[in-house]
This record gives structure tokens, sequence and C-alpha cells, in this order.
């Protein structure tokens, strides 16, 4: 399941199931969707996109940011 592409690709990029394994900490492994942007999309608009995300997940209508 590692780096698995999640659903399909859209205009902006693809979602990928990634893992963050524990073992250096001896915690469990954690799973997270990740996007990967095209290289077109400016990185001012990728953060203010995480801005956003991070807005909606503090009001409990989005997943949290990493």
């Amino acid at each position: 399941m590692l780096n698995t592409q999640l659903g399909e690709a859209g205009k902006e990029g693809t979602v990928m199931l990634v893992r963050r394994t524990g073992a250096a900490t001896g915690a469990a492994d954690e799973f997270a969707a990740m996007k990967v942007f095209k290289k077109s999309k400016s990185a001012k608009m990728v953060v203010k996109e995480a801005e956003f995300q991070r807005k909606a997940a503090l009001a409990g209508a989005a997943p949290a940011v990493l």
C-alpha cells in the first residue's frame, strides 16, 4: 500500500497513499494521503491551498494537514 495512487489524477495533481514508518521510534506506522502537484503549479498557490486545507481541518470540515 505504500505510495499507491488514490483515484484518478486531476487537473492539478495526483493524490497518493503514503506510509510513515515508526520503526526508528517503535511507534506504529501511520498512513496519510499526500497530494503531488504538477510542476506547473506555483509554490505560492501550493502554500495557499495548504493554508485553506489547514483552516478547513480546524473547522472540522477536512482531514488534518501534516
